[in-house]
């Protein structure tokens, strides 16, 4: 219960006074009702919370959590406080002391819209800014009117009675909506409008107020034309998978007209756009498969060319992987590149799709592949992990020059005069090619040898 209700004035971003309401309490617990006729309601409580609390349900009201208990007086300094729209502070209706607004600084707003500002912002350098919080409040408030102006236009479409007047009345039809709908209705669209008839504000959701009464006519539409509402929720579906954006200019430039022609409010509103809808649907998704069907023939030619690279790649890699394995040579090299090329190395660097175009009339992916239309083969990955594990057997191969030529020059015998060729010429194609397993056993011993001065 709330100890104190004070009455505070402040001004909106176009300069017009709005009333809100300061309430002192000793804990915050969900009782105290908001005043129907504030602009915003500010609660400051006396104690922290015990236990996490959840937002409270209007959007104009601002929970302001010490993060430590706090003294704040009863008395109340004028009857009526008015800031302006100027950064010029007035007096509050109370004092807060300064200790008071340290915990506070410390402490949480909690409120069902994200604020731009945080506890130090109100409570610190030079506060309390409570006028600062209420204009806040205030854009939250006109923010969640909206949506919930939206939700009531959806539900009152068509209906002969007016919409409703509060928030409660209009959770209450959410709900009576929201029974017994046929399968298929929505899940997101479901849900969302679930947590708004249980109490969540809208702008908890983080929804547009556009979208929100797209929810609420979809409902309605599989409720009173679930045929027509079937058909325009699988095209709604395959825009939502296929989009175009950054990949097909013409796609993309005409992607966002489409998807908002294809409404359900609109076909709340309109059943006979239903035709049209479809029309300008299936001209869309002709383009699509057209666009698509190109990207995807030239996505697995380049792929075709990458994979060529890396089997090209092959001896280079093994040759490193093998001499990584002598530990005379040093710290491994490339460790981080020779997995990067086992993985691309073990990818699919084809398709094998037959009748795409068939396909993709009832999804927007290949159903083999489902590469996107945005969608790019790792060409510039496959030209880097190529180019390190080259430079990488480069420098193994600095090393072993260094440790094995002099260790070599007595012996004798055509592989070793070749290998030796090879490490004095740098020639990493050759060393990839001359290098086994064998070999790799005999320049092992060769390294563990100790070097011996030769005799004068």
């Amino acid at each position: 219960m709330a100890e104190r209700r004070l009455h505070f004035t402040t001004q909106d971003d176009a300069g017009a006074e709005c009333r809100g309401v300061i309430l002192v309490t000793s804990a915050w617990n969900g009782d105290v009702e908001a005043d129907p006729h504030a602009a915003f309601t500010i609660v400051l409580a006396r104690q922290p919370a015990e236990a996490e609390i959840q937002p409270p349900a209007d959007g104009g009201t601002v929970i302001c959590l010490p993060a430590r208990p706090v003294r704040l007086p009863t008395t109340v300094s004028e009857p009526r406080a008015s800031y302006g729209a100027a950064d010029t502070k007035q007096d509050l209706p109370l004092h807060i002391p300064r200790s008071a607004m340290g915990s506070f600084a410390e402490g949480a707003l909690i409120t069902a819209c994200t604020l731009s500002i945080k506890p130090k912002d109100v409570f610190l350098n030079g506060g309390p800014r409570l006028d600062m919080l209420a204009q806040e409040l205030i854009r939250a408030g006109r923010r969640e009117a909206r949506c919930w102006s939206a939700i009531d236009e959806a539900l009152s479409r068509g209906e002969p009675k007016a919409g409703s007047k509060n928030a409660s009345e209009i959770r209450s039809r959410l709900g009576a909506l929201l029974e017994g709908l046929p399968t298929g209705a929505g899940k997101g669209a479901t849900a969302r409008l679930e947590q708004i008839a249980a109490g969540t504000s809208p702008l908890q959701l983080e929804a547009e107020p556009g979208a929100l009464a797209e929810d609420v006519a979809r409902l309605r539409c599989f409720r009173e034309r679930p045929t027509d509402a079937e058909q325009l929720a699988a095209m709604r579906a395959y825009l939502d998978a296929a989009d175009p954006a950054e990949a097909d200019s013409g796609l993309a430039d005409d992607y966002p007209y489409i998807r908002e022609q294809l409404s359900f409010v609109a076909l709340l509103d309109q059943p006979h756009l239903l035709d049209g809808m479809r029309a300008a649907f299936e001209a869309f998704r002709a383009r699509y498969v057209q666009a698509y069907g190109a990207h995807h023939a030239a996505y697995w030619e380049t792929s075709a060319a990458l994979r060529r690279t890396l089997n090209e790649t092959r001896p280079a890699a093994a040759a490193l992987a093998r001499l990584n394995r002598l530990p005379a040579l040093g710290a491994p090299m490339g460790v981080a590149e020779l997995e990067t090329y086992g993985s691309l190395s073990s990818s699919t660097w084809q398709c094998d799709q037959q009748d795409l175009e068939a396909a993709l009339q009832d999804d927007p992916l290949c159903p083999t592949c489902s590469i996107a239309l945005s969608g790019q083969p790792p060409s510039e990955q496959v030209a880097n992990v190529v180019r390190d594990v080259e430079r990488d057997l480069g420098g193994q191969q600095v090393r072993l020059a260094g440790e094995a030529v002099r260790r070599i020059l007595a012996r004798g015998g055509e592989r070793i005069e070749r290998f030796l060729e090879i490490v004095q010429a740098s020639d990493l194609t050759g060393l990839a090619l001359v290098l086994d397993d064998e070999l790799l056993a005999f320049i092992s011993d060769l390294l563990a040898e100790p070097i011996t001065t030769p005799a004068e």
